[in-house]
């Protein structure tokens, strides 16, 4: 939702492999939308030692675990 309004997302993770398919999911949920008319808002991928300064000023932190 957020990012459907044109805010920055922030996609932290330790692994490479888990920033990447993080990141592949987000496009493939955009190539889905079929109403979305807005522009939608940057994906920045950062690794895990980036957390403190990338969340410091969030608004929503939501948190995944493994499959």
């Amino acid at each position: 939702m957020w990012s459907s309004r044109g805010g920055v997302v922030y996609i932290v993770g330790k692994e490479e492999k888990q920033l990447q398919d993080s990141l592949a999911y987000v496009h493939q949920v955009r190539e889905s939308a079929v109403d979305h008319a807005g522009n939608w808002g940057d994906v920045i991928v950062a690794p895990l030692n980036s957390m403190p300064s990338t969340l410091k000023d969030a608004w929503l932190v939501v948190e995944g675990g493994n499959d």
